[in-house]
């Protein structure tokens, strides 16, 4: 795990960045071996986002007024998803996933993530709700406005701070 953020309106859910180009959702209360003990059973991530299209290592953030995570990485996007479409789609069709956190062994869509020794594993997956693309080298962080859901920046190898407004596109507002 390179970087891991916690849910602000769910302290018992968090997001993590690996050598993959998938961002990981995990219930640390529905983990088997959240305590250590000797044979417990392996972790598993309850929720996969995907949308990146090459490692994206470091740049992850959690929406503080809203259920949303924002990424970056080597594909120089900057993507953003909300959790709430993974539990929209559930509603549409219960037997397509389990949520996060529950348990349920029914799973419709799967991703294989994990990067150089990693094992892989499968889970529900939810693509993105925006892409954004503005960077020409790598994203190294995101952020999100403290008081804006649909305003975020990003800043990349490219020395380049963009500021975006999801609700105007995918076009930065201002680079």
């Amino acid at each position: 795990v390179n970087r891991i953020r916690e849910l602000p309106q769910n302290s018992k859910m968090v997001a993590t960045h690996t050598d993959s180009p998938d961002v990981l959702i995990w219930d640390v209360e529905a983990q088997p071996n959240r305590h250590a003990v000797l044979g417990a059973q392996d972790s598993h991530s309850d929720l996969i986002l995907t949308g990146n299209q090459d490692n994206a290592e470091f740049a992850l953030a959690m929406c503080p007024t809203e259920p949303l995570v924002l990424s970056g990485g080597k594909d120089k996007l900057v993507v953003l998803w909300s959790i709430h479409d993974h539990i929209s789609s559930l509603a549409a069709d219960p037997g397509s996933a389990k949520s996060p956190g529950s348990g349920s062994a029914s799973i419709k869509n799967t991703s294989k993530v994990g990067g150089a020794g990693d094992k892989s594993v499968d889970g529900p997956t939810t693509g993105p709700r925006g892409t954004y693309q503005g960077h020409v080298d790598t994203v190294e962080d995101v952020q999100f406005c403290p008081s804006s859901a649909q305003e975020f920046c990003s800043v990349g190898d490219d020395s380049c701070l963009i500021l975006w407004d999801a609700r105007i596109g995918a076009s930065p507002v201002l680079k």
